[in-house]
């Protein structure tokens, strides 16, 4: 159990922190259903989708690995969808991922767990790759959505850079925005960008927080929809690296409720179990 705590299910943050994100899950969720304006649904046009793929085929043991795998589903209606722990055959290398949308009020979520990638071997060459793509469609109510702060995942992760010279674990992503506007046109809203890169050999912990451009969506149209495409790459060469989302909780002095009373000292907690891990 111990050993199991200190990778966190391989290689995700402590329990301490994901009670926090279960904390920061329920206010989400509380925040909104305040509102008149809703989402209704999650729409399943011909062009959503989601996309969960381990390609092991540009890292070499020898032999080179051969998996180009994982769930394609389309359309796609918010649903989880899996990748199940896949080994590499021959490489030894590993990946998995899930992914599920969800919505309440006039707030929706995008949940990213169970996010796992490695290439174990110090002597393995090239790169493992773990791609995660989608488009889905939230419905609006009849009132619409007002303007508000773009909602985006938080991404916690961990994991460890081997020590061959040049070892690497990578993280990037986009998030794009796309909904009716006031003036009755489909435009681009917004757009968030995420980057990591961990370089040093030995283990790392990170929070990844998205870079939004403009940080709030704009009033949208009445009975009209909002779209959200993603795109996030794992890469690790030879690293592991894992972790999980939470959802930012919208209305800042909720966020400082929750940090403040739960999270600092539950952080504190988890350095003290993180130091006696290392």
């Amino acid at each position: 159990m111990e050993r199991f705590d200190c990778m966190a299910g391989r290689y995700g943050l402590s329990g301490w922190v994901r009670l926090v994100a279960m904390a920061c899950a329920v206010a989400w969720m509380v925040a909104g259903t305040r509102g008149d304006a809703a989402i209704l649904g999650i729409n399943t046009p011909v062009t959503s989708f989601a996309s969960i793929q381990f390609d092991d085929t540009n890292s070499i043991a020898p032999p080179a690995g051969i998996t180009t795998t994982g769930p394609n589903i389309s359309p796609w209606n918010g649903s989880l969808i899996t990748l199940p722990l896949t080994t590499d055959p021959n490489t030894l290398d590993q990946a998995s991922g899930d992914l599920f949308a969800t919505f309440a009020g006039n707030n929706y979520g995008l949940t990213f767990n169970n996010l796992f990638l490695s290439q174990p071997g110090i002597t393995t060459t090239g790169f493992a790759t773990l791609a995660i793509s989608f488009s889905i469609e939230f419905q609006l109510d009849a009132l619409g959505l007002p303007a508000q702060a773009t909602l985006f995942p938080t991404f916690l992760l961990t994991g460890t850079v081997q020590t061959p010279p040049g070892s690497f674990a990578a993280f990037a992503g986009s998030l794009d925005y796309y909904g009716v506007n006031t003036a009755g046109t489909v435009s681009l809203l917004d757009s968030v960008a995420y980057s990591g890169l961990w370089t040093t050999p030995g283990p790392f912990t990170a929070v990844v927080t998205g870079v939004p451009t403009a940080g709030t969506t704009p009033a949208l149209m009445p009975s009209t929809f909002l779209q959200i495409d993603g795109s996030f790459k794992f890469q690790v060469d030879p690293a592991t690296i894992g972790g999980y989302s939470v959802m930012a909780v919208p209305e800042p002095g909720t966020l400082g409720v929750l940090i403040g009373g739960l999270g600092v000292p539950m952080l504190s907690r988890w350095r003290s179990f993180k130091s006696r891990c290392s």
